[in-house]
This record gives C-alpha cells, sequence and structure tokens, in this order.
C-alpha cells in the first residue's frame, strides 16, 4: 500500500501540493460543503471538521456522491488515518446518524464513529460548535487550516523522513 501511496502522490502532485495548489473555489465550496481542519487533540492528530448538518437541503445525491469519492481517494491513498469521528450536537438520533455513517464510511470507519453531545467548554473549540474561538484573525474557523503542517518544527521532521525513507 506505501508504495502505490508514493506512486499516487508523485503521479498527482502530492508532494509539491502546499506549494502549487490556489484554493480559488474556497468560498464555494465552503457555501455548499462547510469543513475545516482546525487545530489538534493532544496526541498531535489533526481534527477535522464537517458541517454537513448545516445545509441538509444542500446534501443531495450529487453531493453524497462528491463525498463518498473522496473517500475514496483517502481511503486509498491515506489508509488509516481516520482516528475516531464524531457526530456532535446534530440534532438528530443516534439511529440516524448511524445510518448515516453507514452510507458514508466503510466498514473499518464504522467502528471509530461515535454520536456525541458536547458541551461548550473550550476557546480552542469553533464557536459554531459552541466553543469560543472564532478564528477572526484569519477570517472564520472554517478558513483557518489550522493543523500539523502549520508547524515548522513538524514540517522540518516530515522532510528529513521523506528524504531519508
Amino acid at each position: 500500500m506505501w508504495a502505490d501511496v508514493l506512486i499516487w502522490m508523485k503521479d498527482f502532485g502530492g508532494d509539491t501540493i502546499m506549494e502549487d495548489f490556489e484554493y480559488k473555489e474556497l468560498n464555494e465550496v465552503l457555501e455548499y460543503y462547510p469543513h475545516c481542519h482546525h487545530g489538534v487533540v493532544k496526541v498531535g492528530r489533526p481534527v477535522y471538521i464537517e458541517r454537513l448538518g448545516k445545509g441538509l437541503e444542500n446534501f443531495t445525491k450529487s453531493a453524497r456522491e462528491l463525498i463518498m469519492g473522496l473517500q475514496k481517494i483517502d481511503g486509498d491513498n491515506y489508509p488509516e488515518t481516520l482516528c475516531q469521528m464524531f457526530i456532535i450536537n446534530s440534532g438528530l438520533d443516534s439511529s440516524y446518524c448511524g445510518t448515516l455513517a453507514k452510507l458514508l464510511l466503510i466498514p473499518k470507519q464504522l467502528l471509530k464513529f461515535m454520536h456525541a453531545k458536547m458541551q461548550p467548554s473550550s476557546s480552542k473549540m469553533p464557536d459554531f460548535l459552541g466553543g469560543t474561538c472564532n478564528c477572526a484573525d484569519l477570517g472564520s474557523c472554517l478558513r483557518s487550516d489550522k493543523g500539523p503542517w502549520k508547524n515548522p518544527k513538524i514540517l522540518k521532521e516530515i522532510c528529513f523522513y521523506r528524504i531519508h525513507c
């Protein structure tokens, strides 16, 4: 699998995507598919947030197919990157969330799925999830792209690893 990932990254420019990619469609994408990376958990894994419930009327067959296609790319080329998945404060019952998860996740990922109600508690949690962070200096939490890739020390370690693999 690792050899396939390296070939895929080379063929699709994965090694230089941070330097080469221009995300001109961000505003339009966020309108229909609000999502972001927003910091890391205690063990250093990135937190990825999708606000699919904000526009359930936009969650059409085309949107589902797009998400499933993106998840296939992720699953094929970034295997086992999902540590845990939470659907929080959705207002939906657990059985509906479970059904939705079954549509979007492969069986191995379903074992990592949880439905939870969370209390507002953190200055690191986005305000739209009940926290107090709004990333005003970056335009909003949805535009923050906070993650370990913004940490120079981690980037240096990754570059060292790629050179010595």
